[in-house]
């Protein structure tokens, strides 16, 4: 699913309280920025170096007693 996809699924992702920030190797998702720092949702994805095939994510919240790691397979 591209991004344009993404959005017509999924309106509330895009909403102005969620920021994405695009990067060369990598996307920061932001959610309830305008909470405490330990409030906020934290989310990084990647392509993985070892195969392309592969997206990495790694989300956060409340501090370091919260964090997920993902490998996701891409659909085909």
């Amino acid at each position: 699913m591209d991004v344009a996809a993404a959005k017509t699924r999924m309106p509330w992702f895009y909403a102005e309280d969620h920021e994405i920030m695009w990067n060369k190797d990598y996307a920061r998702i932001l959610l309830n920025p305008e909470l405490e720092i330990y409030d906020h949702v934290n989310y990084f994805v990647r392509k993985s170096i070892e195969d392309d095939k592969k997206l990495l994510l790694v989300g956060y919240w409340k501090g370091a007693w919260y964090r997920v790691f993902c490998e996701l397979n891409m659909n085909e």
